[in-house]
């Protein structure tokens, strides 16, 4: 028997007492034999940018068990775990933007060894302000796309916001990608001619966006204010219109874009016309939290970047809701006469969108007594560019103040009342002729055009909206 051979028979005996005495309770026996560290794994890793809510995973690995792991964020005990992995969720909201920090776990085995990872990560930003800038179209022509931009750099992005916007241009071959400084556009990127009409470019410039500018909040804006929408047919009723592909992104399409972006987005506006209504924001519940949008058509100067972006620049560490109440009141400040915008918290669709069920199949059941009645009430209601966009709160109250049914009084109120839980702002001019808009609206039309394309919609399928208006126009 040669030398190795002995060794080997002799640490596997001392392998099987050890293993019998541990049976009887002597576990710190182990430490005669065991000399390897545990293994420490941490997520996120070495060099990594994080913001908001940061989630640390610690797994660690050892031949004995790991007894306890320490995690130690710049040098400061935070917590212990008696376990082999662990999940802490780290506020990073009150740190710097760009401040660098340590993050230390030392896990225990059985033995007493100890083993050390330590990474170190950056604070991203606070927001990352999103424009989808779709000027392929004629609106090109008016100016208005080169004018936002101008406002957009007057204010440039700071060390708390990135200001990122995707360019496409009628005529032009081609689409650009900016990041916007105070006084200039810094290239990022320079593509082939994209198709802005196509839902998978919005989500492709969303992710990209969101990859390459991590931030604590996310706003993405569709910016294609309303002129070649006026010049549709009631069957393209959408947003982003590429003339030269001939595409634009219709409400189904929007969700499909929305959904499949790679983080939730705190922020959804639409520097469009029309766009605040319930049917809309039903579309893209799953993946946003406030839309921000007009139930009237826009002028052509669209929002003012520059004072919006000041608001954010100056106090980067608002809350979504805060600005989105912000972006409300600065666009109607710019204005004199004749628009809306309003900001909806979308935790609250879903109650809204109930109501509204129940109103409409309130309203199926006693159309045979008030249907002329129901028609006065739509005809009385708050109307925008399209006439068939009726304001829903004024709706409710026309229904209110023209039947006494209990029923219908009782439907129409929650109507109301879930209207006001949904609307965290809003503001409409004095004058213009939009003094009854509380901030949402819905489809009441006076015929059935187009409906075959409404029916293909979230708020058609899960309601008796539908249902309502094919009773209503039977």
């Amino acid at each position: 028997m040669n030398r190795r051979t002995s060794l080997k028979l002799i640490v596997l005996s001392l392998v099987l007492i050890i293993f019998a005495m541990g049976q009887q309770g002597c576990g710190s026996c182990l430490s005669f034999l065991d000399f390897e560290k545990p293994r420490v794994i941490i997520t996120p890793t070495n060099g990594s940018v994080v913001s908001g809510s940061t989630t640390i995973q610690v797994k660690a690995n050892d031949t004995f068990g790991v007894v306890k792991m320490e995690l130690f964020i710049d040098n400061v005990l935070v917590q212990t775990y008696f376990s082999s992995s662990f999940i802490y969720q780290w506020n990073t909201g009150s740190l710097t933007y760009g401040s660098s920090h340590s993050i230390q776990v030392k896990a225990y085995d059985n033995a007493g060894n100890i083993g050390i990872a330590t990474v170190v990560v950056t604070i991203g930003s606070k927001w990352t302000f999103m424009v989808y800038m779709n000027g392929d179209n004629n609106l090109e022509s008016y100016g208005y796309l080169d004018l936002d931009l101008e406002e957009m750099k007057q204010v440039g992005s700071s060390n708390g916001v990135n200001i990122i916007v995707q360019l496409d241009r009628y005529g032009n071959t081609g689409c650009w990608r900016y990041k916007v400084n105070q006084g200039s556009l810094e290239i990022l990127q320079t593509l082939l001619e994209l198709d802005s009409g196509s839902p998978d470019t919005l989500r492709d410039f969303a992710n990209w966006a969101i990859a390459n500018f991590p931030a604590q909040h996310y706003a993405l804006i569709i910016w294609n204010h309303g002129n070649g929408w006026r010049l549709r047919t009631l069957e393209t009723r959408g947003i982003s219109f590429d003339d030269t592909s001939g595409t634009y992104i219709n409400s189904v399409k929007l969700k499909q874009a929305i959904n499949n972006i790679s983080h939730r987005i705190d922020i959804l506006g639409m520097d469009a016309c029309l766009m605040a209504m319930v049917e809309v924001a039903y579309q893209v519940r799953d993946n946003v939290d406030y839309l921000v949008g007009s139930q009237e058509s826009e002028p052509g100067n669209g929002w003012p970047y520059n004072t919006i972006l000041s608001a954010l620049v100056n106090n980067p560490t608002m809350s979504p809701r805060e600005f989105a109440s912000q972006i409300v009141d600065k666009y109607v400040a710019s204005y004199s006469s004749g628009v809306t915008q309003s900001a909806l918290d979308l935790s609250m669709i879903n109650s809204l969108v109930n109501s509204c069920n129940s109103l409409a199949r309130v309203l199926i059941n006693n159309m045979g007594n008030y249907r002329n009645t129901i028609l006065n009430a739509i005809s009385n209601s708050q109307y925008y560019d399209y006439n068939d966009y009726r304001d829903l709160y004024n709706f409710a109250q026309n229904l209110q103040y023209y039947i006494s049914n209990p029923f219908i009084q009782d439907a129409a109120n929650d109507v109301m009342s879930e209207v006001q839980s949904l609307v965290i702002r809003e503001r409409h001019s004095s004058s213009g002729g939009v003094g009854n808009s509380h901030g949402v609206s819905i489809w009441l039309p006076y015929s059935l055009q187009d409906f075959s394309n409404y029916q293909n919609l979230d708020f058609a399928t899960d309601t008796h909206w539908d249902e309502f208006l094919q009773t209503l126009y039977q």
